[in-house]
């Protein structure tokens, strides 16, 4: 302590003042390196890439044939929607973030809409292997439980093998 009450300006030698000036020069360099590192990972935290395709092949084959299965029917076709763009939940109390998030981050493959409104009339679900899994059968469970109370009918299919038909049958009984 007595050390630091003895400094003054007239007793202080050169070699304080060197060391001084390195220490002050090494701290300023010491910042900035942690700054330029703090900006490149800030800057590299989140990196996306394309996917390069909406969909699958057995998905695009399908789309094309559900296109075809629906030309002169009044109804336009969406692929990929989110359900939260297609349903919300009822009641906007405690729970609703809740069962919000159940929706929000799930989509279904097709969307049928009428082209007046675009009133959602039919639920297209392509299923394949991955179907068979326990917690995707999990997943199916509960968006067709959301899509009954929502009244809108869901149609699960392998393949397009007699898709105008299953369409019609569906939307035409349904509503």
């Amino acid at each position: 302590m007595s050390y630091f009450r003895s400094l003054s300006l007239s007793n202080l030698d050169f070699k304080d003042l060197n060391y001084l000036k390195y220490l002050t020069i090494i701290i300023a360099i010491i910042l900035i390196i942690l700054k330029l590192l703090s900006y490149i990972k800030e800057k590299n935290k989140y990196q996306y890439e394309s996917r390069g395709f909406l969909f699958t092949k057995h998905e695009y084959t399908f789309y094309k044939s559900l296109l075809n299965a629906v030309k002169k029917t009044g109804l336009v076709v969406f692929p990929k929607v989110r359900l939260a763009d297609i349903i919300e939940p009822k009641k906007h109390g405690s729970t609703w973030q809740a069962n919000f998030n159940k929706i929000c981050s799930k989509h279904v493959d097709f969307l049928l809409c009428d082209t007046d409104e675009y009133r959602p009339q039919l639920i297209i679900e392509l299923d394949d292997w991955s179907h068979k899994k326990a917690d995707r059968q999990e997943r199916d469970k509960f968006v067709d439980m959301a899509m009954r109370q929502a009244k809108i009918p869901i149609l699960h299919v392998w393949d397009s093998k007699g898709l105008k038909e299953k369409i019609e049958k569906t939307v035409y009984t349904y509503h």
